[in-house]
């Protein structure tokens, strides 16, 4: 069998798709906030990115036979997850709710839009990461709602843009968004790690690219995005331990921003031609090899498939902890990449994540892939149709209802056990800021008619 062949039919795939998915995302009448793309590109970095470089002439590696069996079930992955996406996720709308089959598209023009709720949510974002989590992290439940919480931070930043661009307040929008762009740099001072950072502001530049029709310029700037991205990936790899010892000792926020800006100092550009850059990239973002190793795995019968009991371990992650403190699940994927491919995990030194894709495959085996992949994108584009109909009415509280579980859905690299106990955190946080928001939102107005009662009858008319 000719691998080279058939990997580059396999990367060819994955653009098909993703090029149909940037035509719906860019058409005028194909209304979405972008939480279909936002997973399918953070899919597309770990399995097609370190994929291609398989194919480069420079690059050597002795495992293309595995990397290739893990990429091929990657192929099946996005390929269902697009008929789900486009097709079975719309047909469930129609048929179980056929009120959000259609978004509103009503115009912005004449609409009271709440100025002050983004800044709400980007302060909660903040006081959860840098207050409150530090605090509270020994509680399991709370801990999980913190989580949550920081998302807030995203949600935030996503809705300022949106509110900037539809005042045309152009000034504001590009100010918003070069703080977007600084996301990643932001979560390596205060936590040391950059995939938070740029999955973050990937899913805002994605949600941007839903109401910015300026297709070409939106296309461009995406692409020296990603350039600089790859470019600030090797360059924290170089400098990652030093960046992680600073951050995580009781040194000052100033101590590890000044580690970071050394970093900055000496930024590496991406070079294809670097080996090393190569390396980088192969060793942090190619599941394919733990992918290709449970085929393998499976294949030989070192272990038996899963037959759902990681479903079933994800239906009782839904369950919080404060209620059932015993509960046998808990968060994390090493034991079970281990136990399906016989890789030794250190748990307490490295972070490794299963993936959806070696998850359903477990299960099932590529009939798992398919089907998962299928339902998984069918509810995904539920979320999305939900938050795309709330922001069109102008309903941010509604859009994030759906919008920040929508997010949870996005962590391609965890468990399905991460992804609902997300999901399901996701909504109660939500639910409860915005309750408390609107408590002291109606306590403000009724003091302010209040004041304005008692003012002179012809006060209250200049007033008004």
């Amino acid at each position: 069998m000719n691998l080279d062949l058939y990997l580059w039919a396999g990367l060819l795939i994955w653009l098909g798709v993703i090029a149909l998915f940037l035509y719906m995302l860019f058409r005028k009448e194909g209304r979405s906030v972008g939480l279909s793309t936002i997973y399918l590109v953070r899919l597309w970095l770990i399995h097609w990115v370190a994929a291609a470089l398989y194919i480069l002439p420079w690059f050597s590696a002795t495992d293309k036979e595995m990397i290739f069996s893990g990429f091929v079930q990657s192929v099946y992955a996005v390929l269902s997850f697009a008929v789900g996406v486009l097709i079975l996720g719309p047909w469930m709308l129609r048929l179980f709710l056929p009120q959000a089959g259609a978004s509103d598209n009503m115009s912005m023009a004449n609409k009271s839009i709440d100025q002050r709720l983004p800044k709400i949510y980007m302060a909660t974002g903040l006081l959860s990461m840098l207050v409150l989590l530090p605090l509270l992290r020994g509680v399991p439940t709370v801990l999980a709602l913190l989580a949550a919480a920081i998302q807030f931070l995203v949600v935030g930043l996503a809705l300022a843009c949106w509110q900037a661009w539809q005042r045309k307040a152009y000034g504001a929008f590009a100010r918003w968004l070069m703080l977007v762009l600084c996301f990643p740099i932001f979560t390596i001072v205060l936590q040391g790690y950059l995939g938070y950072g740029v999955y973050a502001l990937l899913a805002i530049i994605i949600f941007v690219a839903t109401f910015v029709r300026i297709r070409m310029r939106v296309i461009l700037i995406s692409l020296v995005i990603g350039y600089l991205g790859l470019s600030l990936y090797v360059t924290y790899m170089r400098d990652r331990q030093n960046i992680r010892e600073t951050v995580w000792s009781d040194t000052s926020i100033g101590r590890s921003f000044q580690e970071v800006q050394s970093t900055m100092r000496n930024f590496e550009w991406f070079n294809p031609l670097n080996t090393i850059h190569l390396q980088l990239i192969n060793m942090r973002l190619n599941q394919n090899i733990l992918v290709g190793a449970t085929v393998f795995y499976l294949g030989s019968g070192y272990q038996e498939f899963a037959h759902g009991a990681t479903f079933h371990d994800a239906a009782i992650a839904l369950i919080p902890r404060i209620l059932w403190p015993e509960k046998p699940v808990v968060a994390g994927s090493p034991g079970l990449v281990t136990a399906y491919t016989g890789i030794p995990v250190a748990e307490e030194s490295t972070s490794v994540g299963i993936g959806q894709v070696m998850e359903f495959y477990i299960n099932f085996g590529t009939f798992g892939v398919i089907t998962g992949f299928l339902i998984l994108g069918s509810i995904i584009a539920v979320f999305d149709k939900l938050a795309t109909r709330a922001l069109d009415r102008g309903n941010q509280q509604q859009f994030t209802l759906w919008f920040l579980p929508g997010l949870g859905f996005t962590q391609v690299g965890g468990s399905l056990v991460e992804i609902t106990s997300t999901v399901a955190a996701s909504f109660i946080t939500v639910i409860i800021v915005n309750r408390i928001y609107n408590f002291f939102l109606q306590v403000g107005l009724r003091k302010a008619d209040h004041a304005r009662s008692h003012l002179p009858p012809k006060a209250q008319i200049h007033r008004r």
